[in-house]
């Protein structure tokens, strides 16, 4: 990419060389000589504040929110974030516009949502790769993920790596705060989709307004840009909650449709739910799913929207159905045969828990026991309300440490406590014994949930050498489970 092309792409007509530029850069401590740096402002910190440092690293050019006194190249712009997207879809080739791209939004169901399409679609013989909160695939090989949206320089590196590899499709999950700092800016959707709206993140937020504000961005704002570059999205939005039904009103995209229980295009109110999974119809085709419970159901439905979207036939779908592949950490079944049925989720906000529980308690025979606990350095508004979800629907309660980070255990369980009756639940910080303890206590035909963890493979706490550090260590409740019912079966033959 040329220098003078930096014009181009912010629309300004500055005087400048047509060097090269060696890459885009917006964390100061990277900048090389040759490089364009862009200065962002972030919560904590303010890249124009280093600027003089930046300068002494030679790049040929710097894009600012305000004048800074410099001897080189500099662009002045209303949003360094927004032209740190516009800059990097344009350094790596705007590769979104040259393959199908799927955004999911909502505050559950995202990450199972992009399993299951990108299942569909490669089952279809679309070759798809997939953006999320477990994992990144780009085509060739599959690893994990750090944020559930990358930055802007690092997405449309994989983009263009992604079309590189052969992917005609890919998926990604699009997070609020993606949204607010243009993480997704210059990204050109084909297709988008609403699951829900519940409390989450409002210490980022400030309240539920703001972040419904967010999310209607990418059916708004992003739906806009998609038609300016000749896309024609459609967009996929469920009108179970009254914000879906909000979104029907605003949304821009070229073509929408809707899912939900009722009174929708796709409606699952109809279909059949037991332990062996999920039966309905799409059209006059019947199909039929191993997932499980009607939160999948709604899933399943925005799959079959999107795939509509995309022009593949009700028929196909139907057939493809049954071979989709389930999600790591997500409703993941352990079971023994002399034993209780163990599942492993990783809800961790009220609504998730609670939907979660629902479903355990129309399967199961006997007891209901739940694990879990919140996460440290996050939102405590919804500690009480998941403690009261947990009472609610179990019979029994163990409260127990979920990457309580640089916070005090205790005082991350009291506050779940705080949420339920005295003497209800049973509190072991140490997660391996609130597990194990939950696990002896189980017997044949009850159902176990360990919520929380899911996928992850790490418990996060304080490092006892540095409170304000946070020490992650080997923790995986998949694996912990099977050893301890292995452990359990020994002790009982």
């Amino acid at each position: 990419m040329k220098l003078y092309e930096v014009n181009e792409v912010l629309n300004q007509s500055i005087s400048v060389s047509d060097g090269e530029i060696r890459s885009i850069v917006s964390n100061h401590k990277k900048v090389q000589a040759g490089d364009l740096f862009v200065a962002i402002k972030g919560t904590h910190f303010d890249g124009h504040s280093v600027v003089d440092e930046v300068l002494r690293k030679k790049p040929l050019g710097i894009v600012t929110e305000k004048k800074i006194e410099v001897d080189i190249p500099q662009w002045i712009v209303p949003s360094s974030r927004k032209a740190l997207a516009e800059l990097a879809s344009h350094f790596f080739g705007n590769p979104s516009q040259y393959v199908k791209m799927i955004g999911i939004t909502g505050t559950s169901g995202k990450t199972t949502t992009s399993f299951l399409i990108r299942s569909l679609l490669n089952q279809l013989g679309l070759k798809t790769g997939l953006i999320g909160t477990i994992e990144i695939d780009d085509g060739k090989e599959i690893i994990s993920s750090e944020l559930t949206t990358p930055g802007p320089l690092e997405l449309h590196r994989l983009l263009k790596q992604m079309k590189e590899n052969g992917c005609e499709a890919v998926v990604m999950e699009v997070s609020s705060h993606a949204l607010d700092q243009y993480r997704v800016g210059s990204v050109c959707f084909d297709e988008v989709v609403f699951l829900n709206l519940s409390p989450e993140h409002l210490d980022y937020h400030l309240n539920l307004n703001s972040y419904f504000d967010a999310k209607k961005k990418l059916f708004t704002e992003w739906m806009e840009f998609s038609k300016q570059k000749k896309k024609f999205p459609h967009a996929s939005i469920c009108i179970d909650s009254s914000y879906g039904r909000r979104l029907v009103q605003s949304q821009k995209a070229s073509r929408y449709s809707t899912f939900g229980e009722f009174d929708a295009d796709l409606c699952y109110g109809e279909f059949e739910f037991s332990e062996k999974g999920i039966k309905g119809k799409i059209g006059n085709s019947t199909f039929h799913s191993p997932l499980l419970g009607r939160f999948n159901a709604q899933n399943l439905c925005s799959v079959l929207s999107v795939g509509r979207g995309l022009g593949v036939s009700d028929e196909q779908m139907a057939e493809v159905i049954p071979r989709l592949d389930g999600v790591p950490g997500r409703l993941q079944r352990i079971a023994m045969e002399s034993g209780p049925t163990v599942i492993v989720d990783y809800a961790h906000k009220p609504d998730a828990l609670e939907k979660v529980l629902e479903l355990i308690n129309e399967l199961s025979s006997g007891k209901v026991i739940t694990v879990f606990g919140c996460g440290g350095d996050r939102d405590r508004e919804k500690r009480p309300l998941m403690g009261a979800v947990a009472e609610k629907f179990s019979d029994q309660v163990w409260v127990t440490s979920d990457n309580p980070r640089t916070e005090d255990p205790d005082v991350i369980i009291q506050e779940i406590l705080n949420g339920m009756q005295e003497g209800k639940a049973v509190v072991q910080p140490d997660r391996f014994l609130a597990i194990r303890g939950a696990l002896l206590s189980a017997k044949k035909g009850d159902w176990v949930l360990i919520a929380g963890k899911g996928h992850e493979k790490v418990q996060k706490g304080r490092d006892p050498l540095n409170p304000e550090k946070v020490l992650e260590v080997s923790f995986d409740d998949v694996q912990i489970s099977h050893e301890i019912l292995k452990d359990i079966l020994k002790g009982s033959s």
